[in-house]
């Protein structure tokens, strides 16, 4: 059973993007937002030197999970959650940002009553996001 948090962070998601103008490209600073709100924390990249990529925050928190207060659940959508508590979703390879000659990767709290993912926007779990799933993460009690 996840703890609240994580749905405070949610509530947090949606207040961030009534309030925020332009969201687009900021999923990383929109969960980190949520997350310091919730009383959640969030690694800074060590992968990355700007530590301004979302799959690359993903690689330093799957490193040592336990560290930051999370549980790694699987790198697939198999990993996803289906007793309906909310979970933190990184995917891969979402969009090529070509100043950086890499691919960007995605961060959201994926939430399984509703079957969307919420960071900068909310979106469908389709399966086009579901084949780029990275890690999925839960809080640990």
């Amino acid at each position: 059973m996840a703890d609240k948090r994580l749905w405070h962070a949610i509530d947090n998601l949606v207040k961030w993007q009534k309030e925020t103008p332009n969201p687009d490209k900021r999923c990383l600073e929109a969960v980190r937002y949520a997350l310091k709100k919730a009383g959640v924390k969030l690694p800074m990249s060590t992968v990355d030197y700007y530590g301004s990529f979302a799959i690359d925050c993903g690689k330093t928190l799957a490193a040592k999970p336990e560290r930051w207060g999370w549980k790694l659940l699987g790198t697939t959508a198999k990993a996803l959650p289906t007793d309906g508590q909310p979970c933190l979703v990184f995917f891969r390879g979402v969009g090529w940002i070509p100043r950086r000659m890499k691919w960007a990767g995605h961060i959201a709290i994926y939430k399984p009553s509703t079957n969307r993912h919420i960071s900068n926007a909310s979106y469908g779990m389709s399966l086009y996001w579901k084949l780029k799933i990275a890690f999925v993460f839960e809080l640990m009690p």
